[in-house]
């Protein structure tokens, strides 16, 4: 094997890897974006909050008191 055909397949493989490690990173951003979706929907389910309304008196018009 010369020096000419050596360099070549080096160059070949640097070019391969730079390929895998971009595609990588890419998955990576991926599963990150993916857990923050999902993070923040439990966040919304969470933050939302029912209070009940509950009347002391029968409501007859303007006499709505809520207790």
């Amino acid at each position: 094997m010369n020096t000419k055909e050596r360099i070549e397949k080096l160059e070949n493989l640097r070019q391969n890897y730079m390929i895998l490690r971009s595609f990588v990173l890419y998955c990576k951003y991926l599963v990150d974006y993916n857990a923050s979706l999902e993070e923040e929907k439990e966040k919304t389910k969470e933050e939302v909050k029912v209070k009940k309304l509950v009347l002391t008196k029968p409501f007859y018009g303007k006499n709505l008191q809520v207790g």
